[in-house]
């Protein structure tokens, strides 16, 4: 601000001066308001503007709806996604997709969505919803699911289960889950109609201490061999082991699953032996019992023997003493046998050996597969035990003590179980990485070039298989050195596989494995180098 401009406030303004700044003051606020316009109709423009985008945005997001993975999959697919989804134990997935868009709507409309019927029978309206399921699924095979409890009206559970009886004829598989044992029986006894096409029955109950009925459970009236010809397999759990238990004799898979029994069902071996003699046709067995019938499992009659000879696959998880019960079997069929121990006492462990040798070659068997966990065997009986293998294939030791010396015996010209080409080591603490490259290198069939040493295969007479795949996990004298060098003559494997054990009891994850060995840059390696080194991380 100039002089003359500052000194002229300190005055009184003369009447040109006061003329002359209404005029600018006018003149300025019509240039505001003009301003003000312009700024208006900019946000008009603006508007209109974000109206159009918002189309376009729109227009997009349809097309982009109609391109999508979801809507190009085939109706078929999305059908079966959508029974998978019931399969896996969501039961209102057939309402719910339906809601998503038409084209899902259609696909949810095929039979087999609805053919998995989940039925709780203490629902408000159990009947109206089994109606709705039934007439959605058709003719479609039926997969039913009966949930029902001690308190469950007998009244209501008998009328659902009258209307599923009606569609008999489509059943593939039931499974009834009761918390009661005397439910359970009561629900059974109104299955009297003929099931030809029934496959599966699991059965999943419970015995109340000073309940109403006896421990005797028997399944092989309501399903003979005349009434349901296709059942195959059967999964029976309960927290006890009933002491009578009775399963249809055609039956070719069983599993046998007890929780948690008290210790007023005391359990022996003849009691299994018991419920086995009558299954002439079985091929694959699964028996599983918690530790509380540790030191239970008695013989009261050794020489008590029972014949599956058409046995092909058998898992015993339970306390040491479940394994006695191999002294009752004989199955020359046997080609897997899987003992999992719940104990982690070397000294309990020891009677395993001799009934483990004695089961080998008492049943006469062409063992393929076999695999202790948590269990172990000493270096004799590892011995003896090869050499009662001779068709061997796999073998998988998860908790062994075994020595360098023991798998010595697989390599050489004299190397025992010579068709062995599958091997799982798992915190086998005492085994050392050279020893299992020494066995992988000798049993390879041609000769082979190490730091300029040509060693040979086996040569002898017998024909030595190569070892196609070694798994090791948390055996911690196995170093990374030892791990390339077998990478190099066969597959190495440092992670559990999708269906295996430990994978559900969480015991070898992978990560732990590679901080034990410090091989964590391995799982650098790209594509093309693990396939170089023939490494599975």
């Amino acid at each position: 601000m100039s002089t003359t401009e500052w000194t002229s406030y300190r005055r009184d303004p003369s009447q040109d001066e006061l003329e002359a700044a209404n005029a600018e003051i006018a003149r300025q606020t019509e240039a505001v308001g003009a301003i003000e316009v312009q700024i208006q109709s900019l946000i008009s423009e603006i508007g209109r503007l974000r109206t159009q985008q918002r189309v376009h945005q729109e227009a997009i997001h349809r097309c982009k709806g109609v391109i999508t993975l979801a809507r190009r999959i085939p109706e078929e697919l999305l059908a079966k996604i959508f029974e998978h989804c019931v399969e896996e134990g969501w039961t209102r997935a057939p309402i719910v997709v339906s809601h998503v868009c038409s084209i899902w709507r259609k696909a949810a409309m095929a039979p087999r969505v609805w053919s998995h019927i989940y039925l709780d029978a203490n629902s408000v309206d159990a009947l109206g919803r089994t109606r709705f399921w039934l007439h959605r699924a058709r003719h479609a095979p039926l997969h039913i699911t009966i949930v029902a409890s001690w308190s469950t009206p007998r009244t209501q559970l008998v009328d659902t289960i009258a209307i599923l009886r009606r569609r008999a004829s489509q059943w593939r598989s039931v499974k009834l889950s009761i918390d009661s044992l005397a439910v359970t029986h009561f629900a059974l006894s109104n299955f009297t109609q003929p099931m030809p096409h029934l496959r599966e029955l699991v059965i999943d109950t419970q015995l109340h201490e000073g309940g109403d009925i006896d421990d005797e459970f028997t399944l092989a009236n309501a399903f003979t061999e005349e009434v349901a010809p296709a059942l195959s397999e059967l999964r029976f759990s309960c927290n006890v082991l009933p002491g009578r238990l009775r399963l249809p004799r055609h039956i070719h898979t069983l599993t046998v699953d007890i929780s948690d029994s008290p210790m007023s069902h005391p359990l022996s071996n003849l009691a299994l032996v018991d419920l086995l003699q009558d299954l002439p046709r079985l091929e694959h067995l699964t028996i599983q019992l918690p530790l509380v019938y540790e030191a239970q499992m008695l013989n009261e009659d050794p020489e008590r023997i029972v014949e599956l000879s058409k046995l092909t696959s058998l898992t015993l998880h339970g306390p040491t003493d479940l394994n006695g019960l191999l002294a009752h079997l004989r199955t020359q069929s046997l080609k897997e046998l899987r003992l999992r121990s719940l104990e982690d006492v070397g000294y309990r462990q020891e009677p395993i050996g001799p009934t483990l040798l004695q089961f080998l070659e008492q049943g006469q068997a062409s063992l393929e597969t076999l695999e202790l966990h948590d269990i172990d065997l000493s270096p004799g009986t590892f011995e003896d035990c090869f050499w009662a293998m001779p068709d061997l294939r796999t073998l998988r030791l998860h908790e062994s003590s075994i020595s360098d010396d023991t798998i010595k015996l697989l390599s050489g010209r004299d190397a025992m179980c010579p068709k062995l080409t599958r091997l799982d080591l798992r915190w086998c603490s005492h085994l050392a990485g050279k020893a299992l490259v020494d066995m992988v290198r000798d049993r390879q069939p041609c000769p082979l070039e190490v730091d300029g040493d040509i060693r040979m295969g086996c040569t002898s007479e017998v024909t030595i298989e190569p070892m196609m795949e070694l798994g090791i996990l948390n055996c911690c004298f196995v170093e990374e050195r030892d791990v390339l060098e077998l990478a190099r003559m066969t597959t190495v494997r440092l992670s559990v596989c999708e269906d295996d054990y430990c994978r559900v009891r969480q015991c070898c994850e992978n990560t732990r494995y590679r901080q034990r060995l410090r091989l964590r840059h391995l799982a650098t390696l790209s594509s093309e180098e693990r396939e170089q080194y023939r490494l599975i991380v």
